[in-house]
């Protein structure tokens, strides 16, 4: 489990061919997955873990 600056916790666990990547915004508790094959870098996984995370945070406040 990895935390960074923005408040952002980030899960790696590993499967037989792929990655299984958890991002959890701190301050509302939304968390994402992704699937990516392990090949990337941890770097390159959090990137699209995060990415994805900031999509559905403003999916989120557009709904209200």
């Amino acid at each position: 489990m990895q935390i960074n600056d923005n408040g952002v916790i980030f899960v790696f666990q590993s499967f037989s061919t792929f990655m299984k990547v958890t991002a959890v915004d701190e301050m509302t508790g939304i968390e994402v997955h992704i699937s990516c094959p392990k090949n990337l870098t941890q770097a390159e996984m959090k990137k699209n873990a995060l990415q994805k995370l900031v999509y559905v945070l403003k999916r989120n406040t557009q709904d209200v």
